[in-house]
């Protein structure tokens, strides 16, 4: 997990790999309910849209169910913050 915000109530998942460049954000509007380790490796998300017309993003193998009123992906975004600064 990235950035969960409160003022915009939005949460962001970033995948990186170390066997290519860039990296994928997907950002979770209006999440409902999280159920996720803050970090993870080997991500294999999944994400579908549910009875009630919500979406949910998955990853099985790692214990990750996140419920979403919707879904926005970006590609090779820059981070908000680096680590290490105030």
């Amino acid at each position: 997990m990235w950035a969960l915000t409160l003022s915009h109530c939005s949460l962001t998942i970033r995948l990186e790999s170390l066997e290519r460049k860039g990296n994928l954000h997907i950002i979770c509007l209006g999440p409902e309910r999280i159920h996720a380790p803050v970090q993870w490796t080997d991500a294999d998300i999944n994400i579908s849209l549910t009875e009630n017309g919500t979406y949910l993003v998955s990853d099985q193998k790692n214990d990750v169910a996140i419920w979403t009123e919707g879904i926005e992906v970006k590609e090779n975004c820059k981070p908000i913050f680096e680590v290490g600064e105030n």
